[in-house]
């Protein structure tokens, strides 16, 4: 998570354990391989800190 510029609020796990998504104050949300750690795409475009994320549940 040392992407971030600032510090991450909040982090989940999709349903199958394989993307984390971690929200930060620095207006992002990044998602990770929660394997390898490696960043996969950084979501941006909110005009303030993103304090929560969340995966969709599968039913």
């Amino acid at each position: 998570l040392k992407r971030h510029s600032h510090p991450v609020d909040a982090v989940a796990f999709s349903p199958d354990g394989s993307v984390m998504a971690s929200a930060s104050r620095d207006n992002t949300v990044r998602l990770w391989d929660a394997r390898s750690g490696q960043e996969q795409q950084t979501l941006e475009g909110q005009s303030s800190w993103v304090n929560a994320v969340a995966f969709p549940q599968g039913g």
